[in-house]
């Protein structure tokens, strides 16, 4: 069964009241901001699951995580999967600025933009 979108939140003009919206437009926008948030908290845990296996402390990568997920598109957060690949082979955590050289050579500056300043936000 469709609805159109101008039936989904509509005012509806009570007697004696102001306006109030409809319960099923109400139910929508909640489940539509519940999933919103569910999908926002896989994703953020995903990018920093990455981090720690690129090589950065689980604190720095619970930090970078969420400025990182606001800032990037799905394409550009794959891309940094390819980090956790070139991973120091000494099974030994990599610095921070180690890390920005290996996101430099993905050849995409607002990766390294906001990465970096994930990053920097994240050291003090």
């Amino acid at each position: 069964m469709s609805f159109p979108a101008r039936d989904v939140i509509r005012p509806v003009q009570a007697e004696g009241q102001g306006m109030a919206f409809s319960r099923y437009g109400i139910c929508v926008a909640m489940a539509a901001l519940g999933t919103t948030a569910c999908v926002g908290t896989i994703a953020e845990s995903r990018v920093r699951s990455g981090l720690v296996g690129a090589g950065l402390s689980d604190a720095m990568a619970a930090c970078m995580a969420r400025p990182m997920v606001d800032g990037l598109s799905i394409g550009q957060l794959r891309k940094l999967q390819s980090l956790g690949a070139v991973r120091n082979s000494q099974k030994q955590g990599l610095t921070v600025a180690q890390f920005l050289h290996n996101v430099r050579a993905l050849h995409d500056p607002e990766i390294v933009a906001v990465t970096g300043k994930a990053a920097l936000g994240c050291a003090f």
